[in-house]
């Protein structure tokens, strides 16, 4: 999630009025989701390797539209203009919310749109489809791993409470032609309790979900990161992970 702050804010929203459009494989939710992919998903993913592409987005559109996990993609509207946009996945398994991506215009910096979608997303699960959410995941850039200048972005998910999973997490690669990418930190926040580490299974569960559903990887148990991190995991003492503050 990146949130690059501009000295100007052009105008205040009123977030009553933003409009919700959930993308589904069809002809006029595509084009919705191509202007946002090449406009403000595109400026806020410069890293080929962490951005997936549209065709890869489509693709699982089609493929998540057909079975019963609830991924969804949804996308903010403001006076006709795109402000927003999240991709998220439901695993009943684990009771979790594995948040693949939330981006937000860099025109609208500051006046709470990304936490206005989270608050949306858990909403829309907890009232709409009726799920027990306890765990949020989210991948983040690792500020100690990568040069970014600006760190607003940390601001965001630490007001949110989350909180780092104490192990080298390496995002699989996102297709053939793209490689792992080992400069990401997998966060989590417990949404009932305040809690400081979280058990092995569910972070291997969380895994291989990720992989299987968000990045689409057939087998996940045969593919290279995916292997790394539960020996990684397997191999530690404690049957519990430790979560550590954002502080930077």
């Amino acid at each position: 999630y990146n949130c690059n702050e501009r000295n100007v804010i052009m105008e205040t929203i009123d977030k009553n009025l933003i409009e919700k459009v959930e993308i589904k494989y069809n002809i006029d939710s595509i084009k919705i989701l191509t202007d946002f992919y090449n406009g403000i998903f595109v400026e806020n993913f410069p890293d080929e390797n962490e951005r997936d592409s549209l065709e890869n987005i489509i693709k699982y559109i089609k493929v998540n539209e057909f079975n019963s996990l609830l991924s969804r993609i949804i996308i903010y509207k403001y006076n006709n203009e795109i402000i927003g946009g999240i991709i998220f996945d439901y695993f009943q398994e684990i009771s979790s919310i594995a948040v693949e991506f939330i981006v937000t215009s860099k025109k609208y910096s500051g006046q709470g749109i990304g936490t206005f979608i989270l608050n949306n997303i858990v909403s829309l699960l907890k009232n709409k489809y009726k799920k027990n959410i306890e765990w949020l995941f989210i991948e983040i850039e690792d500020p100690q791993k990568i040069k970014i200048d600006n760190l607003s972005y940390l601001y965001f998910w630490k007001k949110l409470h989350m909180k780092i999973i104490d192990f080298n997490y390496i995002q699989p690669a996102l297709s053939s032609e793209k490689t792992p990418v080992e400069h990401l930190l997998l966060c989590v926040k417990n949404l009932k309790l305040d809690v400081f580490s979280i058990s092995k299974e569910i972070v291997k569960n969380f895994i291989f979900l990720y992989a299987k559903h968000a990045i689409l990887i057939e087998n996940p148990l045969s593919d290279f990161s995916v292997k790394k991190m539960f020996h990684l995991i397997e191999n530690l003492e404690n049957n519990t992970l430790s979560l550590k503050n954002l502080n930077f």
